[in-house]
């Protein structure tokens, strides 16, 4: 009924996908290293670290270790690229509703576009997302994964 507010890797994990899109970073774009997002931001380790979590599930960034490493922006999916896209339409609630209704209204028409120029890999691809998630049908957060 009542939803929690964000917790701090939560709402630190937007502020890095408002970033993204206010730089006008690309996929490949290096963000930050751990290290660095600490000394700007003042956030503990394990901060940092549950809203790079976040933000990897989310398909938003890569981590890359070692020397030159750090926090990268991912190759975005159609869906990461909705999300940042919807980040920044304005709060309204009925901005949000046109921009959800007209998502709504491409949706068909980029399936139906994906459908006509799909190569055999994308179904090979597709065949294999179908394969995992048939085995893992039983164990929710391994089918969600």
């Amino acid at each position: 009924m009542f939803s929690r507010p964000p917790g701090l890797a939560q709402r630190f994990a937007s502020e890095i996908e408002e970033l993204i899109g206010a730089r006008g970073l690309r996929s490949g774009d290096r963000i930050a290293t751990m290290e660095e997002l600490r000394a700007q931001t003042g956030y503990g380790r394990a901060t940092i670290g549950e809203a790079t979590r976040l933000l990897i599930e989310r398909g938003s960034v890569e981590v890359h270790p070692g020397r030159g490493g750090g926090l990268f922006v991912a190759q975005a999916s159609p869906v990461v690229r909705l999300r940042r896209t919807l980040l920044t339409v304005p709060h309204g609630a009925t901005t949000v509703a046109q921009a959800i209704a007209v998502r709504d209204a491409l949706e068909e028409l980029i399936a139906l576009d994906a459908a006509a120029n799909r190569t055999d890999q994308d179904i090979r691809d597709l065949e294999m997302c179908l394969d995992v998630m048939r085995r893992f049908d039983h164990d929710l957060e391994q089918f969600l994964h």
